[in-house]
This record gives C-alpha cells, structure tokens and sequence, in this order.
C-alpha cells in the first residue's frame, strides 16, 4: 500500500512540478498579457473537465468499483459525458463576440468528455493513471517550454494545440488500458445520469469556479496583464490543495473516525503554517524562486496566496467529512455561496482594488466563506474548535521570520534560518503526528 501511494504522490508531484516549471520558464520570456491568455485557456479547459465530471464521475468510479460488469457503467458514464460535451459546443462562439481564444476550447469539448482516465482508479490502476496524468501534463509543458525558447509570438495557439493533444492521448491510452473503446455516442437520455448526482455535481464545479475559473471571469473585469499576475498566484495556491489532496486521498478510508481525522487536519494545517509563513514572510523569495526576477513585484499577490493557504488549511478535512456524511445539501450549499461571494468579491474588487490584488482579494474572501458555511454545518464546538485550538497552538512560530529579519544581516541566512528554526519548533510541537497510530 504504502509503495502504491509512494508512486501516486511522486508521479501526481512530478507532474504539478513540470506545469509550474513551464510556466515559470514562460514568464521569464513573455510579458503578463500572454501568461494572462495561457491562464484563460487552462481555466476554460480545467472548467469544462469539471462540467463534463459534475458529480458523475464519484458516481461512476464507485460503480465500477463495487461492480464486476463494470464496462456497462463505464458506457453509461461516457455517453453521459460526451452529451453534456454536445451541449457545451455552442459556448465555443463566445470567441466571436470576447475574441478570447479560451472559449474555442468548447469546440473540442467531445474530447475532454471522451478521456476516460478517471475509470483507472475505479479498475486499481491507479499507477498507470498517475502516469497518464502526467503525461497529459508533460505535452503541454513541454510545447510551452520549446516555444519560450525560440521566442515563438504563437505561444498562446500552441500550447492550446498541446492541451487538446495531451488529453487525446489520455483518453486514448487509458481505452487502450481499460480494453474498452475510445469513441462513445451522444444518448439524450443518458443525461438522466447527471440528475443522479446533480448537488455534488453542482457543488464541484462551484469550487472549480472558485479556483481557477476566476481567471476565466477576472478576463472581462481586469487587464490582460493584470489576469497574468494573478494566475501566476493561483497556480502556486492550486498546487498547495494538489499537495493537500493527496494526504488526504492517503487516509480516506480512516477519515470517518474522528481523531483520524483530526490528526490528518494538524498535518495539514501544520503544512499550511509553515507554507503560509513562506508566501507572508519572503513572496520575494517565492518568485524568484517558481517565476524569475522578470514577476518580481507580485509581492502583494503571493502573500494573499500566503493568507489563502492559512485558511485553506482549516477546512481539508472538513469537505471530505461532510461527503462521507452524505450530507450532499449543505455540500451544494457552501460551494454555491462561497463561490458566488468569491465572484462578487473579484468584480468589486476590480473597481477599488489596484490590479492583480483585487483577484486574490476574491480567492482569499472565498475561503473564509468556505469556512464559515462548513463550521455551520459542520458544528463550531465539535468540529472547527479542535482544529482552531491546533492553529493557534502553532502559530506562534509566526514571530520567528520577523525577528530572524530584523535581527540577521546574511541575505540567505534571513530566509534559511527562521525556516530551519519554524520547521524544528513545529515538528517538536506535533511529534505526535509521526508516532499516530491509527484508530
């Protein structure tokens, strides 16, 4: 077990580690405006993966699991997909009214739905999955890579190309995989399958809104330029819940016992402390470090990131929680309003806020919301409190950057010390975590 997981979260890491070196290698070649339209290109697309899933694919992939004639269910959920794929197709002449090449995408969203590689994990091959996941990345990747190095003007159409490219051949190798085929025919009827799952469906592609779909809305509210910056920000806070997610994924089956699941949540937020102070304390460094010197001045946009993981970090169990419960209303319920406000924050935000800031300002405001309506679900004093009391036992180790700052005058010393020192006080601080035992 423990070396399946290992394969997953290296192959999962390798492959959020290869898009961000992409597009760290693009931003030291191209200004803001294009890193702005790569941005809206992977939002158009990671939204229509999530309008084509809606919910279905939970609900397939348990079929699959629990079912011996598993292809059948595998069938419906395909033809459900490509259906909803048909439906979607019109979207794509918004790029006559935007000229955002983004929404093209929805010409080819039959694709999207016709990648399959979510039944991998259903059928155990979870390994071969991670692989496909990564080398659906790599094309991608690796086009905006050979692009920024010949200095090439089509970078944006290119890397679309790649896009669409990586995920054919996802869907096309894991049919192969699977001993199934490829193409799948749209079936109206098939959509009563949506239905089925309509309020978990709805709630994941709220949270897909709330992430990076706002680059996609903050594209008609903000300058190119300005959705560049942030999306270079947003990505950095999606690879922190990818990270999340995976310690999560490790422990699903034990999250249902509560001191399992609290233990999971001091990880976590023990995680999100140590990174939260990271983006806070030297965004300077993070830049330099994912971006170049050429995105120095995005200071305010990686600190908001930093305030965003804090939050992030108080709820990674909670959303798990409130699934495993069934408790699919308040699921829908919190990510409908927590998006909605996260939306509404962006917009308002472009009218008083300067620049990039306004939409981080929204990804931050989203998160507290997030918060608030799973606390109210999920109880203040029986859930949240314990996991309030964890932060703030730890979160003293906030004052050790700062005076390390003002006290150390070595410019690497002022960043490796205070995080040698805040990783030794918090491991000392949650050494239980390491000799947890589960219950």
């Amino acid at each position: 077990m423990f070396k399946r997981l290992s394969i997953v979260a290296l192959l999962t890491g390798c492959s959020q580690l290869i898009a961000l070196a992409a597009i760290g290698f693009a931003t030291r070649i191209f200004d803001a405006s294009t890193i702005g339209r790569i941005g809206t290109i992977e939002s158009s697309a990671l939204l229509i993966i999530s309008i084509v899933s809606f919910g279905l694919q939970l609900a397939t992939n348990r079929d699959i699991l629990i079912n011996k004639n598993w292809s059948l269910y595998f069938e419906q959920g395909q033809k459900a997909r490509v259906t909803m794929s048909v439906i979607l197709f019109p979207a794509g002449c918004l790029y006559w009214f935007t000229g955002d090449i983004a929404y093209l995408l929805f010409f080819i969203s039959p694709i999207i739905a016709l990648n399959g590689d979510y039944a991998l994990y259903g059928c155990g091959f979870s390994e071969y999955a991670s692989g496909i996941s990564l080398f659906r990345v790599l094309i991608p990747s690796t086009t905006l890579i050979i692009c920024s190095m010949v200095h090439s003007q089509q970078i944006v159409s290119f890397y679309a190309v790649g896009m669409i490219s990586g995920i054919f051949m996802a869907g096309y190798l894991s049919s192969l995989k699977l001993n199934t085929r490829y193409w799948f025919f749209p079936k109206l009827q098939s959509l009563k399958y949506y239905f089925d799952s309509f309020k978990l469906g709805i709630g994941s592609v709220s949270l897909t809104i709330m992430g990076s779909g706002l680059i996609l809305i903050s594209n008609h509210f903000y300058e190119l330029n300005e959705v560049g910056e942030a999306y270079l920000g947003i990505k950095l806070f999606i690879i922190y819940k990818g990270v999340r997610r995976i310690i999560i994924q490790a422990f699903f089956s034990d999250l249902k016992e509560p001191s399992n699941a609290l233990m999971v949540d001091r990880l976590n937020i023990v995680i999100g402390i140590f990174g939260g102070a990271l983006f806070i304390f030297y965004p300077t460094f993070v830049i330099n470090i994912f971006y170049g010197e050429a995105s120095i001045g995005l200071n305010s946009v990686i600190q908001l990131v930093g305030i965003a993981i804090l939050l992030s970090s108080l709820t990674s169990v909670a959303e798990t929680i409130i699934m495993l419960n069934k408790m699919d209303l308040a699921y829908c319920i919190t990510n409908i309003s927590s998006m909605l406000i996260s939306v509404l924050s962006v917009i308002v935000s472009s009218i008083i806020l300067p620049k990039s800031v306004g939409i981080l300002v929204g990804v931050v405001i989203g998160e507290v919301s997030f918060f608030f309506f799973l606390a109210h679900f999920l109880g203040y004093s029986d859930f949240f409190l314990k996991r309030i009391e964890i932060f703030l036992g730890n979160a003293f180790v906030f004052i050790v950057p700062p005076v390390c700052i003002s006290l150390v005058e070595d410019r690497v010393l002022k960043i490796v010390l205070p995080l040698f020192i805040m990783f030794i006080l918090l491991g000392v601080i949650n050494k239980n975590i390491i000799t947890w035992k589960k219950s």
